[in-house]
């Protein structure tokens, strides 16, 4: 679903609830104003051979058939929003955040660092020759294994640091307070748990990964450039393997 689209069901939604809170507020005060109820008692009365009562029943019974009406579409509506913001931020089918999700949090993570002082880093790992995957087993089987490749990194993953699918077999995990050697440190968890685990169809596997922290000069794309650029270079150094922007072991050992 593109933006514009959501935008446009979210407004359509909201004017839906809106238009039923106005009518239900615009009902009540014409009736508590005319004070309908005590004119048809009235009315009943002086007119009794046209059988009041049960127009009054009616009444009633319209009034709760319209309050559970507007409850339902109102649960409805909200209900719909739901699911439209989750179709808006999720990769459909990993479950896991998807790029636009990804871009908007790193963003606010690059202003909350450079705010604070604190750090983070980003870590990006590619499925090795899943092309390879997709032409030998067919695209049904590359799903699955990106299913199960995507459940090794969310249990690996603390529940502050943020899954997200980049694209194809990419993937991006943002690390919050976590310096480069933590995320170094959960990269080589990462590489040895897909390297141990048996994916359905094809056995055994392997992924490339770049690693990198935030600097207080860096953008959103700056930052993915470089992890990016570390990945490329995990790739080009034979795959299986995982790059930093760590200059030396010294560096690491601090």
């Amino acid at each position: 679903m593109s933006d514009n689209s959501y935008q446009f069901l979210n407004r359509k939604a909201l004017i839906d609830i809106v238009l039923i809170i106005i009518v239900n507020i615009i009902a009540f005060l014409i009736f508590a104003e005319v004070d309908a109820l005590e004119w048809l008692y009235k009315y009943s009365i002086q007119h009794e051979e046209y059988e009041l009562d049960e127009v009054i029943t009616l009444f009633f019974t319209l009034s709760i058939t319209l309050a559970i009406f507007s409850i339902r579409r109102w649960l409805e509506i909200i209900e719909l929003l739901k699911v439209m913001k989750s179709m808006a931020i999720k990769d459909p089918l990993t479950g896991i955040f998807n790029r636009r999700y990804l871009n908007d949090a790193l963003t606010a993570e690059i202003k909350r660092a450079k705010r604070t002082g604190e750090t983070f880093s980003l870590i990006m790992i590619d499925i090795d020759y899943f092309k390879k995957i997709n032409d030998l087993n067919g695209h049904s089987v590359g799903d699955k294994v990106l299913c199960q490749f995507v459940k090794i990194l969310i249990h690996l993953s603390r529940e502050s640091d943020i899954v997200s699918r980049w694209g194809g077999e990419e993937f991006l995990i943002l690390c919050p307070d976590t310096k480069l050697k933590g995320a170094i440190n959960l990269g080589e968890k990462i590489l040895q748990a897909i390297r141990d685990f048996q994916f359905e169809a094809i056995g055994h596997m392997t992924a490339s990964i770049g690693v990198a922290d935030f600097t207080s000069m860096d953008t959103l794309e700056s930052i993915v450039n470089r992890v990016d650029n570390c990945l490329y270079e995990a790739k080009n150094k034979g795959r299986d393997s995982i790059i930093s922007t760590l200059k030396t072991a010294e560096e690491y050992l601090d």
